[in-house]
């Protein structure tokens, strides 16, 4: 069994105040963030396996299987870009903001059944053998949201 448990603020990177031909990147002060106070992503991972063996005696046994893992990971986060039309106007230092969330569960399992028979003897032949049985299950959903707030930021 592993489980995986991160919460971490993301990264909302660089911020370029001209034009993308030039170089001039914001300096960002180290006690100041671009998005807000609640950007936050949070990530927690859980995967299992277990598995049983039972002789059944003259050579024959059973085998069951199960492994299985849930991933679930919810994000919100600001987003700050150029304006639509900072080109024609010039204004690269002006910004708008965009916030947004996810979220997303990724839910998945197998289960196996072996019947297994070891040095099995019919007639003359000496044989070994395995017949199965696995299924698979999986059940993903995500949601997206978005909220834009317009307008200019120094």
């Amino acid at each position: 069994m592993d489980y995986l448990h991160d919460s971490r603020t993301p990264d909302q990177g660089t911020v370029n105040l001209s034009a993308d031909s030039v170089n001039n990147i914001y300096e960002m002060p180290h006690d100041k963030f671009l998005g807000f106070s609640t950007d936050r992503q949070i990530s927690n991972a859980l995967s299992y396996m277990a598995h049983v063996t039972r002789d059944l005696g003259d050579g024959y046994s059973v085998r069951v299987a199960y492994a299985g893992s849930g991933l679930d990971i919810k994000s919100v986060r600001a987003h700050v870009s150029q304006l639509g039309n900072a080109t024609s106007t010039g204004d690269y230092n002006l910004r708008s903001r965009r916030y947004s969330g996810s979220q997303r569960s990724d839910k998945n399992g197998v289960l196996q059944i072996d019947f297994m028979g070891k040095d099995i003897q019919t007639g003359s032949i000496r044989h070994t053998f395995n017949v199965g049985f696995d299924y698979r299950w999986f059940d993903v959903e995500t949601i997206d949201w978005y909220q834009f707030r317009s307008g200019g930021y120094n």
